[in-house]
């Protein structure tokens, strides 16, 4: 497929768009030539072709949503993305019909003749408008296992009948046939007659073979556009055998008068059931109906609360739903974990496991800090295990500690600054040695003791670095710019 036909900067012209404007310019000056030609109308007014592209741009786009009302109903926003594709070709012919038919009377065109110019007007814009539909890969055919299947973007891999070239064939046809009927021409309007006649037709036959989604009267049985070929074959035969009978050149007047009898009842029945209709919709086995979820931030996960369902994701929907912000695109499940006050990774933890911190420092309210290393301390005896630790500011949390030092965890009375107790065969003061005799002097008084041994008194630890001060010695909180090891680790007021 080639939905894109040309990138230029941030401007996309669409193959599709490229196929209805081109087809629309051939079908206006096929139009002028054959008016002149025909008519003597040496210049037909640009008005002319306004009004049917203003027409059909706003009945195609009214049909399609009329096929799906409640669901655009519930979906307001949905009209606006969509609102550059989406158009139903028989909503397009309904309402440009009556609105050419006021030009033609209101400028004293003559009717019947240019509604048969027209004829090969709307096979030319269509069958050009149709290969948009192939390019873009909408409106494609169900699954087949046969030569001529091809798979489209929206058949996730499934081959399908292209419905679309189906369907062009067809109109060549029909026009081929049209040109030899011209020939042999029985009446004014008898070839705009049998191209509804032959279109409807051929319509309701390649409706068999679409795949896509589209609207259905008759779940899987009857389509919205089935049922309004339908409609119009009924209509037109009535024109045609009556014309064709009495071969009368009907003026406008006599036209109107029978429309309005006949035509206009069995449209508005039309129009009725498809308001009130269930909107039910055939089954597209290569696409099944998904719900899908605002992304307004488009970090690709959606938000829960604002959902939509359609065969393929809408513009600015998607398939995820657990953004826990969908106004942050940095908020999304597995993203970083910044250090920002937010939950990034929508793990419900704020600031956890981050990694926007530097080597170090941890995240604490929303700002890095330098770490300080806690110690788990099972016995709650003030000192904990070395090997148990975890990074982590201020005050450390219940069950953690700040010095370690601890050889058994599960005993408080074992620690640093428990006395050795002879004769137990334990370290009861975790320096390396069990049971040893060996005191020293506590000059300070603070519970450690200098490197001096002492014959009686003393402590059984020799860890102080300055026994003259009790307020030095190990496992202290240092003190800031004071110039003095405070904690005995070897380093001055380290952070």
């Amino acid at each position: 497929m080639y939905p894109e036909l040309l990138h230029i900067g941030e401007f996309t012209i669409y193959t599709y768009a490229f196929c209805i404007v081109v087809g629309t310019f051939v079908a206006s000056i096929y139009t002028k030539w054959r008016a002149k030609k025909e008519l003597g109308i040496v210049a037909l007014s640009n008005n002319f072709y306004y009004l049917i592209f203003i027409a059909g741009f706003i009945g195609g786009k009214l049909f399609y949503y009329l096929e799906r009302p409640l669901y655009f109903l519930s979906n307001p926003k949905l009209m606006l993305n969509n609102f550059s594709g989406g158009f139903v070709f028989y909503g397009s012919f309904l309402t440009t019909f009556p609105v050419v038919i006021w030009y033609l009377k209101k400028h004293k065109i003559s009717v019947l003749p240019m509604l048969d110019i027209l004829a090969i007007t709307v096979l030319i814009a269509h069958s050009v408008g149709r290969l948009g539909c192939f390019f873009a890969g909408c409106c494609y055919g169900k699954p087949t296992d046969s030569i001529v299947g091809m798979a489209f973007p929206k058949t996730n891999g499934t081959a399908v009948h292209p419905s679309q070239l189906y369907e062009i064939t067809s109109l060549l046809i029909i026009m081929l046939f049209l040109f030899f009927l011209k020939k042999n021409q029985q009446f004014r309007g008898q070839l705009f007659l049998s191209y509804i006649i032959l279109y409807a037709i051929a319509r309701n036959f390649l409706e068999l073979f679409r795949g896509d989604k589209r609207g259905f009267i008759i779940d899987g049985i009857l389509s919205h556009a089935q049922f309004t070929g339908l409609i119009l074959i009924s209509i037109t035969l009535f024109f045609y055998y009556k014309f064709k009978n009495k071969q009368i050149n009907t003026n406008t007047n006599n036209m109107k008068k029978q429309l309005f009898k006949t035509g206009i009842p069995l449209l508005l029945l039309a129009t009725a059931l498809l308001l009130i209709g269930p909107g039910c919709r055939g089954t597209d086995p290569s696409c099944s109906e998904t719900i899908w979820y605002q992304d307004n931030d488009g970090d690709g996960y959606g938000n829960a609360d604002e959902k939509t369902e359609a065969c393929n994701a809408p513009q600015g929907y998607v398939e995820d739903n657990t953004d826990c912000d969908d106004t942050n695109d940095t908020v999304y499940p597995g993203a970083t974990e910044l250090c920002d006050g937010l939950d990034n990774n929508c793990d419900g933890e704020i600031d956890n496991s981050t990694t926007s911190c530097e080597e170090e420092t941890i995240c604490v309210d929303g700002a890095c800090v330098t770490a300080t290393t806690f110690y788990r301390d099972n016995d709650n005896d003030g000192f904990g295990n070395s090997d148990d630790t975890m990074l982590g500011a201020g005050t450390p949390p219940e069950g953690w500690v700040l010095w370690a030092g601890d050889c058994d965890d599960n005993n408080d009375m074992i620690n640093v600054l428990a006395n050795e107790i002879m004769g137990n065969n334990i370290d009861d003061n975790c320096d390396g040695y069990t049971d040893e005799g060996v005191r020293y002097l506590d000059n300070d008084g603070d519970g450690y003791g200098s490197q001096e041994e002492s014959a009686a008194d003393g402590v059984f630890n020799n860890l102080d670095c300055d026994d003259t001060n009790p307020e030095i010695h190990p496992y202290r909180l240092e003190i800031f710019d004071d110039g003095i090891d405070n904690d005995c680790d070897g380093v001055i007021d380290e952070n």
